[in-house]
Parts: C-alpha cells; sequence; structure tokens
C-alpha cells in the first residue's frame, strides 16, 4: 500500500499504521491525542472510540510522546500506533534519541496524611524529584504488554500494546 500524508507535516498514514516525526513542543501529546483519536475512527473502531479504551489509549500515547519529548529536547521524535492485522489490540510506540532507557519507579501506597502540599510546585519552572514519574507505571497498568528497544547507533523505542 503507497504511503500517504496526512494534513500535518510529518503524519504519515499506511493503512493501519499512524506515524508523526516532529520536534518536541508542549502540545505534541495533544496533537497525538486527537490525530489517535481520528485514526481509531478511520480504523472503525467506532465500539472503542469511546469509554474506557479511549480514554486509556490515548493517556498511555500522552505518557509515552511525553517522555520522550523530555528525554530529547530538540532533538526529532517519533510516535508510532499500529493496528493488529488479527487481534484485537494496537501498539503504541515512540523514538527518541537518548540512550537512557526509562526506569518504572515503584508506586507506593500513600494516605492522605502522607501526602504534604508544596506550594513552590506551581511556580514556573519548578523541578522536584517529587513530581512526576507516575507516567510509566499507569502505562504498565493500562497495557497488557510492553517494552524498550534500543535503536542503532543510538536511540530506542518505547512500546505498550494495548488490547480492546
Amino acid at each position: 500500500m503507497a504511503k500517504t500524508f496526512d494534513r500535518l507535516e510529518g503524519a504519515r498514514n499506511q493503512g493501519r499504521t499512524l506515524e508523526l516525526t516532529t520536534l518536541p513542543a508542549p502540545d505534541v501529546p495533544a496533537t497525538v491525542r486527537a490525530m489517535l483519536e481520528q485514526r481509531l475512527h478511520r480504523w472503525r473502531l467506532t465500539a472503542v472510540r469511546s469509554g474506557e479504551f479511549l480514554h486509556d489509549i490515548q493517556l498511555c500515547a500522552d505518557e509515552l510522546v511525553t517522555n520522550a519529548c523530555q528525554a530529547t529536547p530538540g532533538q526529532k521524535i517519533t510516535f508510532r500506533a499500529t493496528l493488529a492485522q488479527h487481534e484485537r489490540a494496537v501498539t503504541l510506540s515512540t523514538w527518541d534519541a537518548s540512550t537512557d532507557l526509562p526506569t518504572v519507579r515503584p508506586v507506593a501506597q500513600l494516605a492522605a496524611e502522607d501526602i504534604i502540599p508544596d506550594f513552590n510546585a506551581l511556580n514556573p519552572g519548578f523541578k522536584d524529584n517529587q513530581i512526576g514519574g507516575w507516567g510509566l507505571p499507569m502505562v504498565v497498568a493500562l497495557s497488557t504488554a510492553q517494552g524498550v528497544v534500543p535503536t542503532e547507533p543510538r536511540g530506542k523505542w518505547v512500546w505498550a500494546r494495548l488490547e480492546y
């Protein structure tokens, strides 16, 4: 099947695959979520375009894309969604040029009294190791399989498979 380009520059449609290569920017995760919803419709997955699966797949795509954007600021990233041909599944993948492998932080059970508000977290540019790091545990919880594939000469694909 011939490759065709969607309206958005860098977005490629090849039947069962949606692909977007772009520079990291604050609006990239939202763009990916919108394109993914449209693609689910194009793939005639109307029964799963609403409800939990739509939210789960958009959340996972958002987290994977956000991580790729943060891993390589100023360098191109690629997002890919692939519809399995004979299975009820969609695989989400992101590529970035970083050689650092993602790590999933252990999730701790917290009670309300364990959480101490830090009002500095609302200040622009605030960075703290306690904020963030919850995306990959969510991806692991929502997907049926996930992994990392290093690429040569540098970079990696991070992927997650969601069944519907």
